[in-house]
């Protein structure tokens, strides 16, 4: 029963944004009648035949794909004045955004750990010279030498203290 459980929740976990998305268009009809109702949602039915653009020579014929390329209207330097330089200055401030977030929240786990870490010395007690993350055993967690060892290594450091 708890795989049972733990696999439901993973499926849900990793595919909550889609299947979310899709619950909310395909149930978006029921809670509004209205919407049913509108013009705009009977557009793909009604061109369903050749047409001929007003006031000009352009003929469209039926199942003729047209694709509007929203890259070419976003590089147009009639709407847009020098894109390229836009995107680059957008980019760069997230990204130094980024990057002063990042190392003030690496700078804060740090000193957090060098604080938790040498609690022992604050209070005036002996102790090895602990290194980030890993405090006095980082030989033991590295896999270097056992549990007995390292308590071993403490009694003779300290037995004289």
């Amino acid at each position: 029963m708890n795989e049972f459980a733990a696999q439901a929740f993973v499926f849900f976990l990793a595919g909550f944004k889609t299947s979310s998305t899709t619950m909310t268009f395909a149930k978006y009809d029921d809670q509004h009648d209205n919407v049913v109702e509108m013009m705009y949602m009977k557009t793909f039915c009604v061109y369903t035949k050749d047409y001929e653009v007003p006031n000009t020579n352009v003929h469209l014929k039926k199942d003729v794909f047209i694709g509007i390329s929203n890259l070419r209207l976003h590089m147009d330097p009639e709407h847009y004045p020098d894109p390229l330089r836009s995107i680059m200055d957008t980019t760069n401030v997230i990204s130094y955004n980024f990057i002063a977030i990042t190392a003030t929240i690496l700078v804060g786990i740090l000193a957090y750990l060098k604080w938790k870490l040498t609690y022992w010395n604050r209070v005036g007690l002996p102790t090895l010279n602990p290194t980030i993350p890993f405090g006095d055993v980082q030989n033991l967690l590295l896999g270097r030498i056992t549990f007995g060892e390292q308590f071993k290594e403490f009694y003779k450091q300290f037995k004289s203290k």
